[in-house]
């Protein structure tokens, strides 16, 4: 049986699934349907649902750490009008 390579598009592809992660999160899809003591009778929507659930955490980091910018943003804000609130309650106070 003769070595068959592996065609360049074919690599080249691979290569691509796995810099972005779809290798892995396959693997861990399968990897928890194998793990599954009862088979689910609807594999295509068990692997759809573990899969979306990885999806959705990836958005749900986006959204929290837009979420976490705005607020350190109206803590800057808010830290200034604290500052000018005490210098002006200072200058108030020694009239």
């Amino acid at each position: 049986m003769a070595f068959k390579p592996i065609e360049p598009k074919r690599d080249e592809f691979r290569r691509y699934l796995e810099s972005c992660g779809t290798i892995e999160a396959l693997t861990k899809v399968f990897s928890k349907l194998l793990d599954e003591e009862i088979e689910p009778e609807e594999p295509l929507e068990f692997i759809k649902q573990n899969l979306g659930g990885s999806l959705l955490q990836a958005h749900k980091i986006e959204y929290l750490n837009s979420e976490l910018k705005d607020a350190r943003k109206e803590v800057g804000e808010l830290k200034n009008i604290l500052d000018m609130k005490k210098a002006q309650f200072k200058k108030n106070k020694l009239k």
